[in-house]
């Protein structure tokens, strides 16, 4: 195998200033002592410093900073040498991200640095400026990373761009060096704002548990310091910023850091911010040199502790990482900060950089670190940032639609026609945005289909299915092309409702006509809570002694949602009987020459909200429920008029369900409880004798 890369082409255009490399390599040794070089020449002759990255298991990663224009890019590895020329073209017409230091009115200008970094004989790694420079660094990392995640997840190289200034290169270890001519060497680099607020330091630390939904902590008065210093910041601008708190210290008697840690908002019309405290900044790199020595440190800070990670390279992994989150959820991701998250983006933080890191078991030896998978909910991530302008690309043409953006997940059921045989049923998932992902689980086993080039509905098989247990609740989770999930805890509660049903002594079959509730408006994760409470109700049954006794009266139950049915019976039994509310609940009669040709039902914000039915004599009764103004769609008419298959009318859309030709209704189906969340009509061929129906249902 010889020297090469893996993750970009030669003669690629490239939009990011910061981009990580990745490629193989002809040596198989985990020796520390093998590395690849990396050298970058513009146009104008201006050389980079060259790096040494490690390689191990014939593979290596190194991160390059991109001069405007072309890129010479030179990597050799032993007697092997190979050339990768890039373009970087910038897209300066999209919104940056803006990087900001908060300091306190009397703040010191240091952060807290361990014995270990010489934080009290240097000023290396706790000034001001060593802050500036982590903070850059840091920027630069989160960039190329947020390429390579886009680029995996088949979304196109695409990240976002940092605000620039032009100054002394200080992204480099030897940026501070003259030139041949004794010049200072300049370029454009990230540019960092250091923000003033009124807040003393101990009044900062008085601020550390109150959330951000406060405009009083620590996070509100980082906005609040943001406004004040106006410019770039200001609300109408709408930008995103990813702040470091710089007065935050360790303290050492409660073996714990004072601060907020990380907190984020994301304001459509106003700042965003993703803001994260110092007590780890000792520990992240400065410089591109640094970046591979601070994720491989292996010593331990005696008075410093961060939870069960104790080393350097896991403090600033999980600096780094958490610290992205809070940049992400700022830009509109909308990232969970649970525990689990961040301890799975922590131990895969160096991998994503280096192939190898150190063991702390063994002395200077080194252990491959495994290749860094996709953490809990990175492509759902991904999918979210791409819909952000910071994140566009020439190639994407118009914006998402508002449609797009507002697609809901949905799961039906098709059941086989009558030449069919059962096995034919299948499940399908769709949405109109575009599906990325199905996820099955029963907890014995996991499977997931990667769907993103697929198109926008996924068909299963039942019998494809049947490799799960039964027995065992079957969970299904879909994700579509704009991170929103649909979930649904037992998938086999799907297959009930299926559009044929078998009875006895016949070859026939009966009809489902049934309405699936779409997914609430209010929430992006939707788990099915009702849907294992079904229920079947027929318009004639068995009684307790065998005779066959017919429907006498349907009470139907609606109040401020769709509560449910009352069947009564002649021989005054009922089925479905129901105690629940119902202010607009109404009881109709059922002759015994009389058929209910259509039933109506209406729903509004994901929930059906009211019923009613109408006999062929043209007899009503029922309510579709009342709708208060807060409810109301703007875009729905008020005269009822039909629209994309629904009648809309006044704040709610109404849904009728009839009998086919030569059909007749001898029953309902649904579930949910307490509330109905789906409802459906059982049908027969008219000239079916009610007598030899026995339906008989699992």
């Amino acid at each position: 195998m010889v020297l090469g890369v893996t993750n970009v082409d030669d003669g690629e255009v490239i939009h990011q200033t910061c981009l990580l490399l990745s490629g193989t390599c002809a040596l198989d040794t985990s020796s520390a002592s093998d590395h690849v070089t990396v050298t970058n020449v513009d146009p104008l002759r201006n050389t980079s410093a060259t790096q040494a990255r490690l390689a191990a298991e014939r593979k290596w990663k190194a991160l390059v900073l991109l001069h405007c224009g072309m890129n010479n890019i030179k990597i050799a590895h032993g007697f092997e040498t190979i050339s990768l020329n890039l373009t970087h073209h910038p897209l300066l017409q999209l919104p940056p991200l803006h990087l900001a230091i908060l300091v306190a009115r009397d703040s010191p200008l240091v952060i807290n640095c361990p014995s270990e970094k010489y934080g009290a004989f240097s000023s290396a790694h706790n000034s001001l400026d060593a802050a500036i420079a982590k903070l850059r660094m840091s920027a630069y990392m989160w960039q190329a990373l947020t390429a390579e995640r886009m680029r995996k997840a088949g979304l196109g190289r695409r990240a976002f761009r940092l605000e620039e200034e032009w100054q002394s290169d200080l992204t480099s270890l030897f940026g501070g060096m003259k030139g041949a001519r004794g010049e200072q060497i300049m370029g454009s680099s990230a540019k960092v704002h250091i923000v003033k607020c009124e807040k003393t330091v101990e009044e900062l630390k008085t601020l550390e548990n109150t959330s951000y939904h406060d405009m009083d902590g620590v996070h509100g008065e980082f906005r609040r310091a943001l406004k004040v210093h106006g410019g770039v910041f200001h609300s109408k601008s709408r930008p995103v910023v990813a702040g470091l708190v710089l007065d935050t210290p360790y303290s050492d008697d409660r073996e714990q850091h004072d601060g907020h840690c990380g907190e984020s908002n994301h304001a459509a019309d106003g700042i965003s911010l993703g803001s994260f405290d110092s007590h780890s900044a000792y520990s992240w790199p400065r410089y591109m040199e640094e970046v591979s020595f601070c994720l491989t440190d292996t010593t331990v800070p005696e008075d410093f502790h961060c939870g069960a990670r104790h080393t350097m390279s896991d403090h600033c992994s999980l600096g780094q990482a958490n610290f992205l989150r809070q940049v992400y959820s700022a830009f509109g991701a909308g990232v969970h900060n649970d525990a689990s998250c961040c301890n799975a983006e922590v131990k895969t933080w160096a991998a994503n950089f280096i192939v190898a890191g150190p063991s702390t078991e063994s002395d200077g030896d080194w252990n491959l670190v495994q290749s860094a998978g996709p953490y809990d909910g990175s492509l759902r991530n991904m999918l979210r940032l791409k819909l952000d302008p910071h994140f566009r690309l020439p190639h994407d043409g118009l914006p998402v639609r508002r449609e797009s953006r507002s697609a809901r997940i949905e799961m039906r059921v098709s059941g086989p026609e009558e030449e069919r045989e059962e096995g034919q049923v299948t499940i399908s998932i769709f949405s109109t945005a575009g599906l990325a992902s199905v996820f099955f689980d029963d907890g014995k086993q996991q499977q997931r289909r990667d769907i993103r080039h697929g198109g926008s509905c996924e068909t299963f098989m039942y019998a494809s299915l049947v490799e799960y247990d039964r027995t065992r609740p079957l969970k299904i989770v879909a994700m579509d092309m704009v991170g929103k999930l649909r979930v649904v805890n037992n998938g086999w509660s799907l297959l009930q409702p299926i559009p044929f049903m078998s009875f006895s002594g016949s070859e026939q079959r009966l009809r489902l006509q049934s309405f699936p509730v779409i997914e609430r408006a209010d929430g992006e994760e939707c788990e099915d809570h009702n849907r294992d409470t079904s229920w079947t109700m027929l318009l004639h049954k068995r009684s307790s002694i065998g005779d066959l006794v017919r429907a006498v009266a349907i009470d139907l139950r609606v109040g401020g949602w769709f509560d449910g049915i009352v069947v009564h019976y002649a021989d005054g039994s009922t089925h479905g009987s129901h105690s629940r509310g119902g202010h607009l609940s109404e009881k109709g009669s059922l002759a015994a020459d009389s058929r209910i040709v259509k039933v109506e039902l209406s729903y509004t914000h994901g929930d059906l909200r009211g019923i009613r039915m109408t006999l062929d004599g043209g007899t009503q009764w029922g309510a579709l429920g009342e709708v208060y103004q807060d409810e109301y769609d703007e875009d729905d008419g008020d005269d009822g008029e039909y629209r994309d298959g629904y009648r809309y009318r006044s704040g709610y859309r109404v849904v009728v369900l009839e009998p086919g030709a030569n059909e007749k209704i001898i029953g309902f189906s649904g579930n949910g409880d307490p509330y109905v969340d789906r409802f459906g009509i059982i049908t027969a061929p008219i000239d079916l004798e009610v007598a030899d129906i026995s339906v008989q249902m699992s």
